[in-house]
């Protein structure tokens, strides 16, 4: 079977920012889906790093309130991506 490459964007994983357990299903999934495809998690963090097989892209938005703060991340990880 042909490997495939495969981004995740989302704004929490276990081993970055944690905010509930959308980290544990998306890193799961995407430590799964690993195994067999080349897959690249964009979530906030401080630093890149690659952990079980998946390659991490962090970034770090700010914003005066949640609205301002999801749109400054979305556009940082589609930047990134």
């Amino acid at each position: 079977m042909e490997r495939k490459k495969i981004a995740f964007f989302c704004w929490e994983s276990m081993y970055s920012d944690r905010v509930g357990g959308l980290a544990n299903a998306t890193t799961y999934l995407a430590q799964e889906l690993a195994k067999n495809n080349e897959v690249h998690f964009f979530t906030r963090g401080d630093r890149d790093f690659s952990f079980n097989g998946v390659h991490y892209h962090t970034v770090r938005p700010d914003g005066g309130n949640i609205v301002e703060y999801c749109r400054n991340m979305s556009l940082a990880m589609v930047n990134r991506f």
